[in-house]
């Protein structure tokens, strides 16, 4: 919703399976990377127009909710935008 504030939701999935601690307010850096480095560049191979909307509203992609953690049994990060209940 355009008038509430998002959050930003970062879980460590290896670590903590049931998702019960949100580490994004401890990791600022790792959040950013993950939006520049994976989220972005996934949402335009996918032609995702979502992206786009955000980019005509805001003129950035730096304010992005996302759920971010690691595949079990690996180190690399997914990533998933969506809204959180």
């Amino acid at each position: 919703m355009p008038d509430q504030e998002e959050e930003t939701i970062l879980y460590d999935n290896v670590a903590d399976p049931y998702q019960l601690a949100n580490i994004a307010a401890d990791q600022p850096k790792v959040i950013q990377r993950l939006i520049r480095q994976e989220l972005v560049p996934w949402l335009r191979r996918t032609g995702d127009p979502w992206l786009e909307s955000q980019q005509r509203q805001q003129g950035k992609i730096d304010n992005l909710r996302i759920i971010a953690g690691r595949k079990k049994g690996g180190t690399t990060p997914h990533l998933t935008k969506g809204s959180r209940r």
